[in-house]
């Protein structure tokens, strides 16, 4: 059909019930239909970066689906931006956030071989107490667990810790502290951080993470 002139950025027209204004490329890549993503994707005259009505980039959507190879097909390109927004329902995951990174997404979904793959491009700045805090708030242990397992994490407070206490998270707030402690992130055994965190653990009973300190 492409050979016989088909427009290879078809969009869906009008808003009846179910139109998202999906371009073909979009429809492709959520149906999982690699070779076929593979095929548009050679057209010269294919835009990889097109967004739906809710300004939804194919690449945005892999990413949230976590389907890896489509991800490099559409990164492979050089024409997708890598640092996207993805929209997102708050009550669904129990926050306030209405708009997330892609990396924040993905990790909060499970997909870490994707995450780790954004990483690899470039976008490891993003691995901060935000995005622990995001996925502390949504409750996601496998995502915090990756977090601290890629072992360059920086956390300058005990925010995250209460963050966790706070929602009653209290296996993720000892592994968060065993990681400051394993890390070193305290500076001086006189740090107000380091202070609240031995009273936390005393009170918890975490002689372990007492013996890390």
């Amino acid at each position: 059909m492409l050979d016989r002139g088909a427009d290879v950025n078809f969009v869906e027209l009008g808003r009846p019930t179910g139109s998202n204004g999906h371009t073909v490329l979009h429809a492709a890549m959520i149906a999982g239909y690699v070779d076929i993503v593979h095929l548009l994707l050679d057209h010269n005259e294919c835009l990889p970066d097109k967004t739906d009505w809710y300004s939804q980039s194919p690449f945005c959507y892999a990413c949230a689906l976590g389907r890896l190879e489509i991800v490099r097909l559409l990164l492979e390109t050089g024409k997708v931006k890598i640092d996207g927004r993805l929209t997102v329902d708050p009550e669904f995951y129990r926050s306030s956030y209405r708009t997330m990174t892609l990396l924040v997404y993905a990790c909060i979904e499970g997909h870490f071989a994707v995450v780790q793959y954004l990483l690899q491009e470039g976008q490891s700045r993003l691995v901060n107490e935000e995005i622990l805090g995001r996925a502390i708030q949504c409750d996601c242990n496998a995502a915090v667990n990756f977090l601290l397992s890629i072992g360059t994490l920086q956390i300058t407070t005990c925010s995250p810790v209460s963050k966790a206490l706070c929602n009653g998270r209290t296996a993720i707030a000892k592994s968060i502290l065993t990681y400051m402690c394993n890390a070193k992130l305290f500076v001086n055994r006189d740090d107000r951080p380091l202070k609240n965190c031995m009273q936390l653990a005393r009170e918890r009973g975490w002689d372990e993470v007492l013996d890390a300190i």
